[in-house]
């Protein structure tokens, strides 16, 4: 007589991160179905949504890291920025992670501010500059009002038709035509 013997399932490692990832995912449901119903969540355009971030910002990129954030307000204009970033993907309708770089076809990236100081209703621009040898050139750009003193945020940039170019960039924060903050990061074949 043959005995059937049942293997054993080991509910150690992996089998239970699985299980509760299932079970948090069914809970949570469509996190992108309770965002469209968010009356601060913007769709169309450049700009996603202005959101704050969690207390936790993502990580800080190393102090060698190259275009650091302004310490204090730029002349004239009251804004503070605490923290400027570049985001390659959401996790919870927030950025996940702060990049140095992208591939040509990362789409979208994702340019992420936290303010120290800045007056409600005070107008910011957000830009993409590609640094050529020539200077400057404006690959994109968008517009948000500051809702809160406080405020964090991000703007999710689509790549271009024809691909990002390969090079170095700069996200720019800008209030009143004065750069109040400003991070630097690189598109490259491999990021």
């Amino acid at each position: 007589m043959s005995r059937y013997r049942c293997p054993r399932i080991r509910w150690g490692g992996r089998a239970v991160w699985l299980l509760a990832a299932v079970l948090l995912s069914a809970a949570l449901g469509d996190p992108v179905a309770a965002q469209s119903s968010d009356p601060r969540f913007k769709s169309g355009g450049a700009v996603l949504q202005t959101l704050p971030l969690p207390a936790a910002a993502p990580t800080a990129a190393p102090a060698a890291a190259p275009g650091p954030a302004a310490a204090a307000p730029a002349a004239g204009t009251g804004v503070k920025v605490a923290a400027i970033g570049i985001a390659s993907k959401l996790a919870f309708g927030q950025p996940a992670d702060d990049v140095k770089g992208i591939g040509p076809t990362a789409s979208p990236i994702y340019v992420w501010y936290r303010l120290a100081q800045a007056a409600p209703g005070t107008p910011l621009r957000i830009r993409v500059l590609f640094l050529a040898k020539t200077g400057e050139a404006e690959a994109s750009a968008t517009d948000v009002v500051v809702a809160a003193a406080d405020e964090s945020g991000y703007v999710a940039f689509d790549r271009p038709a024809d691909n990002w170019p390969l090079g170095r960039y700069r996200a720019v924060v800008e209030s009143g035509g004065v750069r109040v903050g400003t991070r630097e990061f690189d598109v490259k074949a491999r990021p």
